[in-house]
């Protein structure tokens, strides 16, 4: 099946922004049945979407990713015209942080064998997944989103936390209550009794 440029553009249109182009496909009007099967299919073995499943989900409840870095650059620099075309540096620092940091979380979901192998436990078996949650305040669960989670089984689960920066990593206060609140959201709606740890992962080291 021809992939066509609108297979590529509605996850990146009409997505949440704040979910780093993650949704479900057959809502956005692409087809069903075999015909999505096989888009789906296609887009996947040519490399430009990832299929994952959040963790405590199956498979038939797959979520897809856009992970094309240069597809995705075209449909935030490029389609609406020419505006960075000829000076890449007069992107605004804003809009190029958000870029970059959305960029290096998709590298880190690329390359989660090579986190493994840093963290010492490639040769344990492992699952890796996503998870994210709804705020909750009735009982007292504030909304959470982990991009990155290795489930190590009975060893227990690493919360991997991504950031870009330009130099070393300033771990401040408020990241710190950040990955605690995030981590408490996941063991409350998870359920799990086994050990978490959260982990930062950045691109100086």
């Amino acid at each position: 099946m021809q992939l066509t440029l609108s297979s590529l553009e509605a996850p990146v249109t009409q997505r949440n922004p704040s979910n780093n182009n993650r949704f479900r496909w057959k809502e956005r009007g692409l087809g069903d049945g075999g015909t999505l099967s096989t888009i789906l299919e296609d887009l996947e073995k040519a490399g430009f979407i990832r299929r994952y499943t959040a963790y405590g989900k199956t498979k038939k409840d797959s979520l897809y990713q856009l992970i094309d870095n240069f597809t995705l650059f075209y449909f935030k620099f490029l389609k609406e015209g020419i505006r960075y075309c000829d000076d890449f540096s007069q992107i605004p620092s804003r809009i190029f942080d958000n870029w970059a940091g959305h960029a290096f979380e998709r590298l880190c979901l690329l390359h989660s064998e090579q986190i493994k192998k840093k963290l010492g436990i490639s040769g344990i078996p492992t699952h890796v997944c996503s998870w994210q949650c709804r705020k909750d305040p009735q009982n007292g669960i504030e909304g959470a989103q982990i991009d990155l989670i290795i489930d190590k089984g009975s060893l227990g689960v690493t919360l991997c936390e991504m950031r870009f920066y330009e130099d070393d990593y300033p771990l401040s206060e408020k990241d710190e209550k950040d990955f605690a609140r995030r981590r408490n959201s996941f063991r409350m709606v998870s359920k799990i009794r086994k050990p978490i740890q959260t982990i930062l992962v950045t691109n100086m080291g």
